[in-house]
């Protein structure tokens, strides 16, 4: 699980928006599984969580420098 999970979300975004180069925000981020997808699409990620261990893990990923 996960990576067709990625591959599923990223061909439906660049589907509905070819060219999502804009803001996202990600509500219930968790471990930062989907983000990962987001930060490649989108010049700017907002992501949060309720349970700040689950936020702490998306940030030890490597996200990049425009997810917040």
């Amino acid at each position: 699980m996960g990576h067709p999970d990625r591959s599923d979300f990223r061909r439906l975004w660049r589907n509905v928006l070819p060219a999502a180069t804009g803001t996202v925000m990600e509500i219930g981020c968790g471990v930062g599984r989907i983000t990962h997808t987001l930060d490649g699409i989108f010049a700017v990620v907002h992501a949060s969580d309720p349970s700040p261990g689950m936020f702490e893990c998306a940030r030890r990923g490597a996200l990049g420098e425009n997810v917040t």
